[in-house]
């Protein structure tokens, strides 16, 4: 999945951060070499940044929640954010996390919309962010490096399984809230809203709430449909992102379900539609039959004139013996045959006689 490549890069990025000693530029007075070195720093992540095109955001905090750098992708390209318009995000979630992690802790926040100065972004921007602290050659922990994925890549993979338009595709978090509802677009990220956050799956289903919480990949039959759950992301204390000697220290956040419904009065299309899927696979075997009864009869026709050919060149019409020609080429090849058989044993009694 996709958000394993995140967590990869979100470690690189905290190499790079490293590498560029970034907790020592900011320590520098104000100066010349203060801003190359920053430039610098600023650009390499740009160019991942520009290369990757999934990232809304990188940047590098200090340990107080300050932005030092950020690289915003906005309509396909990568720009460094002026120094006056950084922001500082030290109350935020996804930093106070990040802030507790040890060498080699990666926090991937839950799936939620973005909020810039303070309000919830219009339109709307799906967001996961990943944070992993940065430490100097000490060990001693300097800042936080933040990915912001955007997660819409994520929603438009979901939008692939909506082929039959009386199908409920929806994925839901730990909480049961909608991340994704095909049929109902209006619930999805309910709990970002203080009017919304009754609106769960288990509204939907309030006699399946225990069941849905339970399963992790199975099928619900109900009065009125079939309800099919599949597990995606981390299961129980499974985390699919952890890599090497990295971890990743959330599990929730990631602990998502993929479910689909059938209502049974919507099924009457869908058995039309294998009843006429069947059909068509009916009328193909057939004509696979006639064809190759067809192909079958072409290729005897071929052998037998073939056949016909070949002793109408060979043999007598009315005797059945060869005829004139054949005669003398098969017997060349037997005196052929004679003469080299001769010669050869001539020269083996030569040898031997010697």
């Amino acid at each position: 999945m996709v958000i394993g490549s995140v967590v990869r890069e979100t470690a690189l990025l905290a190499d790079i951060a490293n590498n560029h000693e970034i907790h020592r530029i900011t320590g520098l007075k104000d100066g010349i070499e203060k801003q190359q070195r920053m430039a610098r720093f600023s650009q390499a992540l740009k160019s991942v940044s520009q290369r990757k095109e999934i990232y809304d955001q990188m940047r590098y905090l200090d340990l107080e929640g300050n932005e030092v750098t950020r690289v915003n992708f906005n309509d396909g390209r990568s720009l460094i954010v002026p120094s006056n318009e950084l922001q500082k995000k030290k109350h935020r979630y996804y930093f106070l996390e990040a802030a507790k992690l040890q060498r080699k802790g990666i926090y991937i926040s839950p799936l939620d919309l973005n909020i810039d100065h303070g309000e919830i972004e219009v339109p709307y921007k799906l967001m996961i962010r990943l944070s992993a602290p940065v430490f100097d050659k000490e060990g001693n922990k300097q800042g936080i490096v933040i990915i912001n994925y955007l997660a819409k890549y994520l929603m438009e993979g979901l939008g692939l399984f909506n082929l039959n338009g009386g199908t409920n595709y929806m994925l839901v978090n730990s909480d049961g809230y909608y991340l994704y509802n095909n049929l109902y677009p209006e619930k999805e990220f309910a709990f970002m809203f203080d009017n919304k956050k009754e609106q769960t799956i288990y509204q939907q289903f309030p006699e399946l709430e225990a069941q849905i919480q339970a399963m992790q990949s199975g099928q619900i039959v109900t009065s009125k449909g079939v309800l099919t759950i599949e597990s995606v992301g981390a299961i129980g204390r499974i985390n699919p992102y952890c890599f090497q000697e990295y971890h990743v220290t959330e599990n929730n956040s990631t602990a998502w379900k993929l479910i689909s419904f059938v209502a049974f009065d919507k099924r009457g299309d869908f058995i039309k539609a294998i009843e006429h899927h069947q059909t068509l696979v009916y009328v193909a075997i057939i004509l696979s039959f006639v064809l190759s009864y067809w192909i079958a009869r072409y290729q005897l026709k071929e052998h037998i004139n073939k056949q016909r050919i070949y002793t109408l060149a060979h043999y007598d019409n009315l005797t059945g013996l060869l005829n004139r020609a054949s005669f003398l080429t098969q017997a060349n090849k037997i005196l052929s045959t004679s003469v080299k058989s001769s010669a050869f044993c001539i020269l083996i009694w030569t040898t031997l006689s010697r």
